[in-house]
């Protein structure tokens, strides 16, 4: 069942969201969905130096706020290093 509905939600995307987003967000989750798989694999280096290294954890202070702040900064600081890894030619 999980299978089906995340297919039929990707068709549903891919043929009717274009209508609705302006050309710059477009021009975003192109620019980002190149960068997707490096984000998945480095997002856990990014949580370990996170978690291990700055000892904040999601109960390092209020969890409605930690867990969202602390995944924001992930994606970002992992988009940052596979932007940097792309221009500089690495991948």
């Amino acid at each position: 069942v999980s299978l089906i509905t995340t297919s039929a939600l990707f068709v549903f995307a891919k043929c009717n969201l274009n209508t609705y987003l302006t050309e710059n967000v477009q021009k975003i989750v192109r620019v980002l969905s190149d960068y997707t798989l490096g984000i998945y694999l480095v997002h856990i280096l990014v949580l370990y130096i996170i978690f291990d290294l700055l000892k904040v954890t999601i109960v390092s202070f209020n969890p409605l706020f930690s867990i969202p702040i602390i995944t924001l900064l992930s994606f970002l600081t992992s988009s940052l290093i596979m932007y940097v890894l792309k221009k500089n030619g690495r991948l």
